[in-house]
């Protein structure tokens, strides 16, 4: 697995043979703004694109940012068409022990599913070994 990114509130790594695209939140979260926030998921898709990953797998432990209504119609409205775009089929999110961290993940993701039948599949889990098996197969 090659990182592929690092910055103070993620890094990013691709493993080419699995076609396995990772991110790694980190405990820098808890300061994150909003547009930092934003500016990380942009170089997130960038990133994404340039792998041409279609499975990513979010460990989101150390996440602390709570993406507020805000930044969720924001995720909606430009994050979801770039994975669409870059033919992403599948996130697995190892979730953060923060349960409004979890809540706001998945809101997110289930409101974009009710809204489009392109979108990827999203599944929550509390294991890392059960989320890369669930992605891989």
């Amino acid at each position: 697995m090659n990182k592929v990114l690092d910055t103070p509130f993620i890094s990013l790594y691709f493993d080419a043979e699995m076609n396995l695209f990772s991110a790694v939140w980190k405990e820098n979260t808890k300061h994150m703004s909003d547009d930092e926030f934003k500016n990380q998921l942009f170089l997130y898709i960038e990133k994404i694109a340039e792998c041409e990953a279609t499975k990513i797998f979010v460990d989101a432990t150390n996440n602390f940012f709570i993406m507020n209504v805000e930044i969720q119609i924001w995720h909606d409205e430009t994050i979801i068409p770039q994975y669409i775009e870059n033919n992403v089929s599948k996130i697995a999110f190892l979730v953060p022990s923060d349960i409004f961290s979890a809540v706001s993940i998945q809101q997110t993701f289930e409101e974009t599913a009710a809204s489009t039948t392109k979108a990827p599949i999203v599944k929550l889990f509390e294991a890392e070994d059960e989320a890369k098996n669930w992605l891989l197969n």
